[in-house]
Formats: C-alpha cells, structure tokens, sequence
C-alpha cells in the first residue's frame, strides 16, 4: 500500500507520516494543496490522508479535485483536522471523504482506519479488475459466436444440396438457395 499524506506544513516532518511509515507502509507526502491531482496519475496512491489546513488550499478542496478525476475517484480519503466543529466533520464527508479524523490523532485508530479503507480498497480493485476480465470475456466469446454464426450462415447458403432448417414444431425456419 502507498499513502500519500497532504500535509499542513509539507517541508516539516508531519506526525501523520511519523504513525504510517513504521508500519512498513511507504508514505509519500504532497508539496502543497495547489498542486495539480492529475500529477498523480502516474504513480497513484491506495489511500490519501488530507489535512484541512494546507497551504494555499484547504483540504476540502483537495478532496473535490480529487474526487473529479476519474483516475483519482476510487481512492480513499481521510481527512484530519485539528477543528472540532460539526461543520468541518460534514464538509469532509460531503467532499466525498471516506472518514474523517480530528487531531490529536490517536496513531493506533489512524492505523486501523487505514488499514480497513485499504482492504476494502482492495477489495473494490479487485472487483473493477474482475469486471474488466468479464468484459473482455464476453467480447472475446461474442467475436466467437459472431463468427461461427457468419461460418454457418456461409456452409448453409453455399451447400452444393438444398437443406431447409426448420423449427421442431415443423415451422420452416430458413431455407437455402438450392432448397
């Protein structure tokens, strides 16, 4: 797993790096709130932890930009804010975070809260990659069909004798040229 912490002071050593990195989780952390989501799409993260307060742009906004990129849009978010009004709670969650923490944060709950949205994370890529896997199943068995279908249509009407398909109940269903 690869968190990727946006940071109030991203220069400073932050706690939120100092409670992931030692369980062996490498911990990337994001210069500054005005960077641009989309230069995430290289090297995506499985879980991104906000602060509210980062430079130049809050951490709700973080979140919505994020949460418009289509390559950004399924990774998790927690936001962690040093506020402990009702408000900031709900404009998080309304941002689309996944849960929302309040500083001091308790480093063994952080962990814990990481931990889940990781494995349903998890989870959910392995249900995308599954989806596409049924995908291209059916694509490739549909060609199949496709091309038997053209394969049987050509034997039936080239066929040097006449051959009438017809129905069980005696219904004449097609017949051929020399039929």
């Amino acid at each position: 797993p690869r968190p990727l912490v946006v940071a109030e002071h991203p220069a400073e050593p932050t706690p939120l790096v100092d409670f992931m990195a030692p369980g062996g989780v490498a911990v990337t952390s994001w210069g500054s709130g005005v960077e641009d989501p989309a230069n995430l799409a290289s090297d995506l993260p499985d879980l991104v932890l906000v602060d509210v307060m980062v430079p130049e742009m809050d951490g709700y906004e973080v979140v919505r930009r994020l949460k418009a990129q289509a390559t950004t849009q399924d990774i998790p978010i927690v936001m962690v804010s040093a506020r402990e009004d009702r408000r900031s709670l709900i404009l998080g969650l309304n941002a689309c975070a996944a849960d929302f923490l309040r500083k001091p944060v308790d480093p063994i709950e952080l962990r814990a809260r990481v931990e889940n949205l990781l494995r349903l994370k998890a989870h959910g890529d392995h249900q995308n990659n599954y989806g596409v896997q049924l995908e291209a199943e059916v694509d490739s068995r549909t060609a199949e069909l496709s091309a038997s279908e053209h394969l049987y249509r050509d034997t039936f009407d080239d066929a040097p004798i006449g051959i009438i398909h017809a129905h069980l109940a005696g219904r004449w269903c097609r017949v051929n040229q020399r039929g």
